[in-house]
């Protein structure tokens, strides 16, 4: 799940035990990590560090919005650190890497807010649109405890320390879960569980421990037990609700900070108690003591030198390997910098959550190795199982002898315990330039087996080959084009995709008029007994003012598909312009139409058809022949643009070849060329003319 930790970070050290929890929680992917309220620079010196010691500076941080320059109470153990030296990435404008974080994410982000929330407020203010891409599971506010006395005690701190923000943030329309000092100020870990956490050589154990024995406030808590760590609760909120009892009530945000039960208030869900509080005391215990995410690696020196950049080859079995959960290993080894990067084969599968790819690297699966989804995992809509966006200079390769499997698993997306989404794709490149795919086999994604999109503002993937790769048995599509210009698709194998429309072999199917579909070649491609169309073409997102597309079908085949072999379905209102070329194509016993074309004016995309082959298409379809026009239905042009060249269709029924649906009358224009039938071993050619067309008119 995807998740972004907004933190007060130095002041209370329960933001640290937070932080902490989260790192060692494989159920939580933490995707950026920004300091809010007060002294915000030093606070983002406290994360770098902490981050570093865990092993995890792969984790962006934001530098959030400065509001006062008092020290932290962690100084002590934050030292001299050197934020010039980290490794990792940080951002200077926090808020603007919240918003860019919540963007790139194909589904829902969880915003984990553990203090005041100015950044918040600002976020709102550039992007309100982000509150259709996240949720809030946040600590702060007293619902029931105080009120019953005119407000007093005072209201919380998260609340009070800046309610302005506090109320904008519930009031934007984003789902929000609260755990208020009702349930989480009961929260300290005693006796045995403290103990654990004290006596544990983790590494996030001892980053826990020693900022506690520094705290300037330490002397005030009892030696055998933590302090109050109100924030863990948000985190583990952020995964599970099990242990805890969670209520919705309507809320108000006064100028004093109070959160009030109000009857015009704002729904909220509250965590107003435990089921089970012993169950979340192991639950917390166990992320610090015996998390994978930051155990020691198995080659520390290899690492090392791998980080300092000595070594530009690595293996990913150097920082471990975890036949239950390699996730950190991966991602980590992934973010390491290795210019080439090799996924040793192991006994078993190397599984995992969603992975994140950088740029400049060359990723290399050996022989027989294979690349799982975590069952259980991947519970959010948007969920991939490797993500590039905005990368360059990417490849990604299996061995040509024995290719490398992707495997994720999609029954269990589509049965009930899931909910429903056609986004957890297998490979994602999303506005990456200069990108090599080849030589695997990508099987059960919860959605494509490849999908090519745009980054933000719609920069499309530039300078893209696909090649000998299997998609087999996936839920939307083999490969999804959305927006790509200098595209090759080659000796691909598309099959067997069943789930949520389209269910095709490749669709090029753009999201926004800005998206491009230009100089895009398929070639020596077989789709195969998909359930949907073999190639789909369906740039209805676009129009007249859109660049015009290209695409090629070089020496193609589309074999028992269950709906058409070739199927473009252009926008019917304003059609784009352009040209789709295919030659050397092979259709056989597709269930409907071997070409299918609707909505496509004679001066609109010009369809060429050469030295190709349709046969038995459409031979049980009762209203599909084996050549299909659809003319328009909201403009008054003639579809047509279709040019025949050495074209022939086999087909041994008694009917039109070519069916012509005509609705407004509007006509054909442009359909040029022969057309050699071949029917009950007689060969006719047919040339194409206005009277011939008109026999083809339904």
């Amino acid at each position: 799940m995807p998740v972004i930790l907004d933190t007060d970070i130095g002041d209370d050290i329960d933001d640290t035990w937070a932080l902490a929890m989260l790192l060692g929680m494989p159920q939580l992917d933490l995707k950026l990590v920004v300091t809010d309220y007060g002294n915000t620079p030093e606070r983002t010196r406290l994360v770098a560090k902490i981050l570093q010691r865990a092993g995890r500076t792969d984790i962006p941080i934001g530098t959030g919005i400065k509001t006062r320059g008092d020290p932290l109470n962690q100084a002590r153990w934050v030292g001299e650190f050197d934020l010039g030296a980290y490794p990792g990435k940080v951002h200077a404008d926090g808020v603007a890497a919240l918003i860019d974080t919540v963007r790139a994410q194909s589904g829902i982000v969880t915003l984990i807010a553990i203090g005041p929330v100015p950044n918040l407020k600002e976020a709102l203010r550039r992007d309100p649109g982000i509150a259709a891409k996240a949720r809030i599971v946040c600590t702060g506010g007293r619902i029931y405890k105080g009120f019953e006395n005119r407000g007093k005690p005072p209201a919380d701190w998260n609340v009070r320390a800046d309610a302005a923000s506090w109320q904008a943030m519930v009031a934007a329309p984003w789902t929000i879960t609260t755990s208020p000092l009702d349930a989480s100020e009961e929260l300290v870990l005693r006796g045995e569980s403290y103990a654990a956490v004290a006596a544990s050589d983790h590494p996030l154990a001892r980053i826990v421990i020693e900022n506690y024995n520094l705290w300037a406030h330490r002397r005030n808590h009892p030696q055998d037990a933590s302090s109050i760590l109100y924030d863990t609760a948000a985190v583990y909120l952020a995964y599970s609700e099990e242990y805890a009892l969670v209520q919705t009530r309507n809320l108000a945000v006064n100028d004093e900070g109070h959160t009030l039960v109000a009857p015009n208030g704002r729904e909220v869900r509250c965590q107003l108690g435990w089921k089970d509080r012993q169950s979340f005391d192991a639950f917390l215990v166990k992320t610090l003591t015996e998390s994978p995410g930051a155990k020691r690696f198995a080659q520390p020196e290899l690492v090392r030198e791998v980080l300092n950049g000595k070594r530009q080859e690595a293996r990913v079995s150097w920082w471990g390997f975890d036949p239950a959960d390699s996730t950190a290993h991966l991602q980590e080894a992934i973010h390491s910098g290795a210019k080439r990067l090799i996924l040793d084969r192991q006994p078993s599968a190397w599984v995992t959550r969603p992975l994140t790819g950088a740029s400049g690297q060359e990723l290399v699966f050996e022989a027989g190795c294979e690349l799982a989804a975590l069952q259980g995992a991947f519970r959010a809509k948007g969920d991939c199982l490797l993500s590039f966006r905005e990368c360059e200079n990417v490849i990604v390769r299996g061995d040509p002898g024995k290719p490398a499997l992707l495997r994720m698993r999609k029954r269990d997306y589509q049965s009930a315990a899931y909910e429903k989404s056609e986004w957890r794709h297998g490979l994602v490149f999303s506005g990456c330039r200069n990108v090599l795919v080849q030589d695997l086999a990508i099987e059960q994604t919860g959605g494509d087996g490849i999908y090519l999109g745009a980054a933000p503002k719609q920069v499309p993937c530039r300078q893209v080959t696909i090649r000998r790769v299997d998609c087999n048995g996936n839920h939307r599509q083999g490969i999804s084009v959305i927006s790509a210009e200098g595209l090759l698709i080659e000796d691909c194998r598309l099959r067997h995709t069943d789930g949520t429309a389209p269910k095709a072999g490749i669709d090029f199917e753009p999201n926004h008029p800005a998206d491009v579909l230009v100089n895009c070649v398929v070639r020596r491609c077989v789709a195969e007994s998909n359930a949907g169309t073999g190639y789909q073409i369906c740039p209805q997102f676009l129009n007249s003012a859109s660049r015009p597309i290209s695409i090629h079908l070089d020496r193609c085949v589309s074999r028992g598909n269950r709906q058409h072999a070739i199927h473009l379905c252009s926008a019917p209102k304003d059609p784009p312009a352009g040209r789709l070329r295919i030659t050397g194509f092979l259709a056989e016993d597709d269930g409907m139409a071997g070409l299918s074309v609707q909505f496509n004016p004679h001066n609109a995309v010009r369809i060429e058809l050469e030295d190709s082959i349709f046969r038995d298409c459409a031979r049980k379809d009762s209203f599909f022949p084996p050549l299909y026009v659809q003319g328009l239905e909201a403009d008054s042009r003639p579809a047509g643009n279709l040019h025949f060249k050495n074209v022939t269709v086999k087909d041994d029924r008694d009917r039109r070849i070519l069916k012509i649906r005509d609705r407004k009358g509007c006509g054909v224009k442009a359909i040029t060329g022969e057309i050699i039938l071949e029917r009950q071993n007689r060969r006719e050619t047919i040339a194409i003319d206005d009277a011939w067309l008109e026999t083809m008119r339904e």
